[in-house]
């Protein structure tokens, strides 16, 4: 791992354990509201990470519709799912944002 661009902000922990990502730092990560943010520890730092799930979410989708493909003629209507299954990305897409 590269090492971590220091800014020279120090934030306080709060009551419930919350800290407040600066203005600045949320700009330059591209991070908006209601964007989610994977949180891991790294040896004795707390490492925020903008979470894309939509990447997970088209690879699951591209794996079913290639699931759908395998089974040929023995499912009915599977342009019918897919087309539903398209639908569930944009969905997850959305509440992802």
């Amino acid at each position: 791992m590269k090492q971590p661009k220091k800014m020279g902000i120090i934030r306080r922990v709060d009551n419930l354990g919350r800290i407040v990502i600066p203005a600045e730092t949320r700009n330059m990560l591209m991070i908006g509201l209601g964007d989610w943010v994977e949180v891991f520890a790294q040896d004795d730092m707390v490492c925020l990470k903008k979470y894309y799930a939509d990447v997970i979410y088209t690879d699951a989708i591209k794996c079913m519709i290639s699931a759908l493909d395998e089974t040929g003629d023995k499912l009915q209507n599977k342009e019918k799912v897919a087309q539903k299954l398209g639908e569930v990305l944009e969905l997850l897409k959305e509440g992802n944002r």
